[in-house]
């Protein structure tokens, strides 16, 4: 597990990707956001099509750097091969 350091001023690039995908709605501003996606030590949940077209969820470690979501998986994994063959993906 990550050693979880302080949380100092978010990168401009992750107050931004947050921001451009947050609605008015949201209960937390891009900074919250932020400062949560720093702290979390839970997985994500990345739901991905397999190749007969269903879904697959997979949990991932991950860590929020420069506005994407970095996750740790083996290149040989089959979350990895569904990602390479469709990028289009889902998570929580």
């Amino acid at each position: 597990q990550k050693a979880v350091l302080p949380m100092t001023e978010p990168s401009a690039a992750n107050l931004a990707a947050l921001a451009a995908v947050m609605t008015m709605r949201s209960a937390w501003s891009a900074l919250e956001a932020c400062a949560f996606l720093h702290e979390s030590r839970l997985p994500l949940r990345l739901s991905t099509v397999d190749a007969g077209g269903y879904p697959h969820v997979t949990s991932l470690w991950f860590d929020f750097v420069d506005g994407r979501f970095l996750c740790a998986t083996q290149h040989k994994a089959m979350v990895a091969r569904h990602v390479r063959r469709r990028p289009q993906v889902g998570f929580e």
